[in-house]
């Protein structure tokens, strides 16, 4: 089992409204790649820097960016560790 690491850019992405043919392109490998970490055996870990960053910034998606990352372990946690890391 790989820990992997969502870091700031991963709910941006996830959530990005921009219209532009290369930004739609980002959006779906984001949420293609993103869903399938979740279903995997991997354990996919965010940190408190990524949570301060969505709660002090202004950004239109920062509810559904808080709840994406919400359920997913800060590193370094005993609740990251027990999973097998």
């Amino acid at each position: 089992m790989a820990r992997i690491y969502a870091e700031t850019t991963i709910p941006s992405f996830y959530f990005d409204v921009r219209p532009a043919v290369e930004m739609v392109a980002r959006q779906n490998w984001t949420r293609r790649w993103f869903d399938a970490a979740l279903k995997s055996s991997d354990e996919l870990v965010t940190s408190l820097a990524v949570e301060a960053d969505w709660w002090n910034g202004d950004y239109p998606s920062r509810p559904e960016a808080m709840n994406l990352i919400a359920g997913l372990p800060p590193l370094g946690s005993r609740r990251s560790r027990g999973r097998g890391g």
